[in-house]
């Protein structure tokens, strides 16, 4: 790769990590006892002309806000990056479009009016992708051949029926099917990046993916899905956990074996360090800590490769992540002591 197709985008992925806000800051914001104040507490921050232009703040909106940032975050640094590394960060920002169609299509199989979830589509995503019209038509259609035709558009070729009949007692595994197409199209992107930047991508998604795996594992019996139904929807890649140690993980009898076992693999050093492992919800933010601990290296060392733009990324989605979580804490009048250990 010629170092100078990079060399315009990576200072927008450092200014984009210098802008981050402070960790002190973000403990602080669990402290503050209203949306408004929270909304002041932001101004001279990234995310001052998302949220000063909400006319009624609540969680939701705010959300929208953050959210906001971080596609348009993405969007600056695919635009003006490398064709190659361009194709993957497409596939990673296609998490936002199926966002999108969890909503929209548990909508059309519950018979739920466009009304009242239209507003929690992002449409700027759509129209980023090219996908206006299609989605458009989409949140239009009026049966399952309508529906069908316009994830035909949009370029998803799904089982239908199957989600239709499944998803009407299980609306739950509407979510699950589109996250498998997302990780199935994200080890595909990962495959097709140089040598070098696949590794670099490869060990900074891999815990990413695999929290994917175990928790769909872990819960599929909440959600009333059998093991071997849940083995169909397993996304596995070179670095990511090998079948026997997930199938192993599925049949462990509590939390604490599953710990163990999780210090038997690859990721041995870091679950032995994770001081509390009790609860299955506590796994899952181990995984993410790690995946973020790993975006946090991605700007040490040579930076003309993947790592800073995906780091950058991340670090960034971390942040929203975390300011969603205090402000649905705020909104509920939960004390910091609750909102605290939500942040990652």
């Amino acid at each position: 790769m010629n170092e100078n197709e990079l060399a315009y985008v990576l200072p927008k992925a450092f200014a984009i990590r210098g802008f981050l806000l402070p960790k002190d800051l973000l403990r602080k914001l669990t402290y503050i006892t209203s949306l408004a104040g929270l909304v002041d507490s932001l101004k001279n921050t990234a995310y001052s002309h998302y949220v000063s232009t909400i006319q009624q703040v609540s969680g939701i909106t705010l959300e929208r806000a953050f959210k906001q940032n971080l596609i348009d975050v993405e969007k600056k640094l695919i635009m003006h990056t490398t064709r190659e590394i361009r194709d993957f960060l497409f596939s990673f920002f296609k998490r936002h479009e199926l966002d999108n169609l969890k909503v929209a299509v548990k909508a059309k199989i519950l018979k739920i009016p466009a009304e009242e979830y239209v507003d929690r589509i992002n449409f700027d995503v759509e129209a980023f992708l090219g996908n206006r019209v299609y989605f458009a038509e989409l949140i239009a259609a009026t049966d399952i051949r309508g529906v069908r035709k316009s994830l035909a558009e949009l370029g998803y070729e799904i089982d239908l029926d199957y989600m239709w009949s499944v998803g009407k007692e299980k609306p739950g595994f509407i979510d699950l099917l589109f996250d498998k197409i997302f990780y199935n199209d994200l080890v595909e992107g990962l495959s097709k990046l140089s040598e070098r930047d696949r590794g670099i991508a490869e060990d900074t998604f891999s815990p990413r993916i695999d929290r994917y795996n175990v928790m769909l594992l872990l819960r599929s019996r909440h959600m009333g899905i059998s093991l071997k139904k849940a083995y169909d929807f397993l996304v596995l890649c070179e670095e990511c956990l090998p079948p026997e140690v997930l199938k192993r993980i599925s049949e462990a009898e509590n939390v604490g074996t599953i710990h163990k076992i999780l210090c038997e693999t690859k990721y041995s050093d870091w679950f032995r360090r994770v001081e509390k492992i009790s609860t299955i919800a506590e796994v899952e933010k181990a995984f993410l800590k790690l995946h973020y601990e790993r975006a946090e290296r991605l700007f040490v060392g040579y930076p003309f490769n993947i790592g800073p733009l995906i780091g950058a990324i991340l670090l960034k989605e971390r942040e929203v992540n975390n300011l969603i979580a205090i402000a649905y804490g705020i909104e509920k009048g939960l004390p910091p002591r609750l909102v605290l250990p939500e942040i990652i």
